[in-house]
């Protein structure tokens, strides 16, 4: 549109994202990339424009969309929550679902290995951290352990996890 050669106008080069109709009525996606030419006294004398094809590549990502929505309606359905523990530098990353099982609000980061640790029942340690070494030597390991939600212990189910030390599944 205009805001494409006022880009142009000002600056010689301009891209933008665009959805077109196509002469069958198809919904189209491009990137157009628009370039001046210009002479050696900087007069404008043609244009270059590249169109590049973005549909397959905007449906691939609307399918990932729709499956990340499934999936959260599937945790949030099933009272469950995704989380991974990266083993080299202990780090957690947690799932919005799986911080709603912990009763921790939006917005507050995601706690750090050694809280998330002080929060284990001490009689469930060992299930809730098995050592490496007995973890590698499968490609699966399941455990459960409790953990203190306010000012209960809660079962929150089970976790599995690869013998590479990322947590692959987290059910309540």
């Amino acid at each position: 549109g205009q805001d494409l050669y006022a880009a142009i106008a000002e600056g010689g080069a301009a891209n933008r994202e665009a959805r077109l109709l196509a002469r069958d009525g198809a919904a189209v996606w491009v990137r157009v990339e628009v370039a001046l030419v210009r002479d050696p006294d900087g007069k404008a004398r043609r244009s270059i424009a590249l169109f590049h094809y973005l549909t397959a590549a905007h449906a691939v990502a609307a399918r990932a969309a729709d499956d990340r929505e499934r999936t959260r309606l599937a945790l949030e359905a099933a009272h469950a929550g995704a989380w991974e523990f990266r083993i080299a530098d202990r780090s957690l990353f947690w799932g919005s679902e799986f911080r709603a099982l912990y009763g921790l609000p939006p917005g507050v980061p995601d706690p750090g290995y050694r809280e998330w640790r002080t929060w284990v029942h001490p009689d469930d340690a060992r299930a809730a951290e098995p050592p490496i070494a007995e973890v590698a030597p499968r490609d699966y390991y399941s455990t459960g352990f409790r953990v203190r939600v306010g000012a209960d212990w809660r079962w929150l189910g089970r976790a599995r996890g690869s013998c590479a030390g990322r947590m692959v599944s987290r059910s309540a």
